[in-house]
């Protein structure tokens, strides 16, 4: 059985998010976030697996291991992709070290 920290790392290898970007989405030290995922804290505040299942783009119920499906099918973002619009967003989360760049190029503030 899947437990939380299994569920946190899992998610964040989906995306292709580092620790650091997630650290930085919820607002903690990329310690923190390698800390949930590790188990060594284990009481992580509501607000925090709020902002971890927004960064994480699933559902807290998915996080906490109440239910299997990462999202309800409402909050399935990925249909209203296309593929070459998913793999431009992969690239870009892979690639923290261009996004500065991109950003600006996109006029994204």
């Amino acid at each position: 059985m899947e437990t939380l920290q299994v569920r946190l790392e899992k998610r964040r290898r989906q995306l292709g998010l580092t620790l650091a970007q997630v650290a930085e989405e919820i607002g903690v030290k990329e310690a923190t976030v390698q800390r949930y995922e590790s188990g060594a804290i284990q009481n992580i505040k509501y607000k925090t697996i709020l902002k971890l299942s927004d960064t994480l783009k699933c559902s807290p119920s998915y996080l906490l291991c109440w239910t299997d499906a990462t999202c309800p099918p409402s909050l399935d973002r990925s249909d209203s992709l296309s593929p070459h619009e998913q793999k431009v967003l992969d690239a870009y989360r892979k690639n923290p070290e261009l996004q500065a760049s991109i950003d600006a190029l996109l006029n994204i503030h």
